[in-house]
């Protein structure tokens, strides 16, 4: 009986045997019916790698013994592991004011383009949702494959690949070219006016929206304008020089131009040709990115919307914020180190991005673009240029612990910076922006009481 009964449960069983045998590791996993030909039909479908390995489904219960014992007990300092009530990757999300100071972490931990370096709060701050999501998957299943998401690819989308970044590493030796090669069509004139018209727009627009280091960028002038030579790597600057070129145009009186023997005619004509070149080049240097690219969006959207066309200026501030927001430029923690100098043209371009976007909302009764509960940048601290009186105000700042004394220009921008902010809380009820209820209060009644 025992001898007959053998066979019957062997035959049934060798099936089940070969079944498993054959079935590779992502069926296993995925409970799919998988064929015995290599690759097999689920996989070729999906496009994936069939592997067929020995590897278990579960890790046995002595490895997940070891592994909890090498895990912290409840007693042990947690402060670099997630809260346990969240998702480890969604844990501990900064919040607070928009000009909060900066988180402290060393710089030197800090690898551009590497998320992983960042702390552990805004360590995911900069990767996409896709990225986000084959983390997650990876998580809870450490034998998957890895994306092409990762390394910073975008392979897996219509068009992607892998994202350049600019990086201090570049290629230093590239190759120049005469400057005027560089814009087709444009009339630079001679360096006596250019010099001229730079001054102009120290006098006339720094004071009101610093966001430069004057010696700074005094140098870049210098070696581009000043030598006639860019290389591909000063394109953006390029541009953004000419844009304050043209803004010192502007600003030239005829009684000025007269002086450096330039007619009203003539400085019109610079100012448009430098503008034209501007935008034809707009959409490279947005490809570009950088810093300059942000100051770029600042100059040319105040231009448009203090002469008349905010049709032109709204998208191209938009274009700014979304230029710095690629660049993590919203969220100083996520800043790569360098020079303290360098941090601060920063502060000073972001926070007058900010107060650009909220002017425009007063202007035009329209939604700001910048969320206050997805910045944090601290405010624009006092370098040599920001000590000087400010020309055209006799103001005097009262502090705490000095004697009252002149307004400076970093004061000036700190206290309009503090306005704009107070300013955004309530720009919503005031242009009847944040959509009330049917029954709520009026806008404008809630206005008043926030007042």
């Amino acid at each position: 009986m025992q001898e007959s009964a053998s066979p019957g449960a062997t035959q049934a069983h060798p099936k089940q045997l070969g079944t498993r045998r054959h079935a590779c590791d992502r069926c296993r996993r995925q409970k799919l019916k998988c064929d015995i030909t290599k690759p097999c039909s689920p996989c070729v479908r999906s496009g994936f790698n069939c592997l067929t390995t020995s590897t278990p489904l579960r890790k046995s219960k002595q490895t997940q013994k070891v592994r909890a014992e090498k895990r912290p007990s409840a007693n042990q300092p947690r402060s670099h592991l997630p809260a346990p009530s969240t998702s480890p990757l969604l844990s501990e999300r900064p919040e607070g004011p928009v000009n909060r100071p900066r988180t402290s972490h060393s710089p030197s931990s800090y690898r551009d383009g590497d998320p992983e370096s960042l702390p552990w709060t805004h360590r995911y701050a900069q990767i996409s949702a896709v990225e986000l999501t084959d983390k997650l998957f990876r998580m809870h299943n450490t034998a998957s494959m890895v994306s092409p998401t990762e390394t910073n690819n975008t392979s897996a989308l219509p068009g992607g690949g892998a994202r350049p970044t600019r990086g201090s590493d570049d290629q230093v030796n590239e190759r120049s070219a005469p400057f005027i090669s560089h814009f087709n069509g444009l009339v630079l004139p001679s360096r006596q006016i250019c010099d001229f018209l730079l001054q102009s727009y120290w006098k006339s627009v720094h004071w009101f929206m610093m966001i430069f280091d004057r010696s700074s960028l005094e140098k870049q002038y210098e070696d581009i304008i000043g030598k006639q030579i860019v290389t591909p790597r000063q394109n953006g600057v390029a541009v953004l020089l000419l844009m304050v070129l043209a803004l010192g145009a502007r600003y030239t009186s005829e009684e000025q131009g007269s002086q450096i023997g330039l007619t009203e005619q003539e400085r019109c004509l610079l100012q448009s040709n430098m503008l034209t070149q501007v935008r034809a080049h707009f959409f490279e240097i947005l490809d570009a990115g950088g810093l300059e690219c942000v100051q770029c969006c600042i100059l040319l959207s105040t231009f448009d919307l203090y002469n008349g066309k905010p049709n032109l200026a709204l998208p191209v501030i938009g274009a700014g914020i979304g230029s710095a927001q690629t660049q993590g430029l919203h969220k100083e923690s996520l800043w790569a180190p360098a020079p303290e100098g360098v941090l601060e043209v920063r502060r000073r371009t972001w926070w007058a991005l900010y107060v650009l976007d909220r002017f425009a909302s007063i202007t035009y009764g329209r939604p700001s673009s910048i969320v206050d509960a997805h910045c944090s940048v601290s405010m624009p601290r006092d370098m040599e240029d920001a000590q000087a009186v400010h020309p055209l105000l006799n103001s005097l700042e009262y502090s705490a612990t000095t004697h009252p004394a002149r307004v400076t220009l970093g004061s000036y921008q700190r206290y309009k910076f503090e306005l704009y902010t107070i300013a955004s809380s309530i720009i919503g009820s005031i242009y009847d922006l944040d959509s009330p209820k049917l029954g709520d209060a009026p806008s404008g009644a809630k206005a008043e009481e926030q007042f």
